[in-house]
């Protein structure tokens, strides 16, 4: 089974807010064609904010500890990524838990295993 999909995201501690704020960018259409899809003659890529994948967003938000989360800042989500073929909700539940956990971590991995073996936490 394949899965696909791309999710940016950056955290912003530069401004003190109270608690965490997330923003994402929710869009009326499915987006554009991405020109850099791994097999584009098998499957469309599209970027955007396509509604359908918003659930996996606020799920892997909700998934995670308070520890888990910044105590303040701002989550932009910036970019995604999907395809009719192999994107689900559930991939972008995971792509959130394991970035918004990339993006909080106190150390940084040496290996590839150390950082498999953190975010699965």
């Amino acid at each position: 089974m394949t899965v696909y999909g791309l999710l940016s995201v950056t955290l912003d501690k530069s401004t003190k807010t109270q608690g965490l704020q997330v923003n994402v960018p929710i869009e009326r259409t499915k987006g554009e064609r991405w020109s850099l899809s791994l097999a584009p003659s098998h499957h469309k890529v599209l970027t955007g904010f396509a509604a359908e994948y918003m659930p996996g967003l606020f799920k892997g938000i909700e998934d995670l500890s308070e520890a888990a989360l910044p105590s303040f800042g701002i989550l932009s989500f910036d970019r995604m990524a999907h395809s009719d073929i192999g994107s689900s909700i559930d991939i972008f539940r995971e792509l959130t838990r394991a970035i918004v956990r990339a993006l909080t971590m106190e150390q940084v991995p040496e290996t590839p295993n150390e950082a498999f073996a953190l975010l699965a936490v």
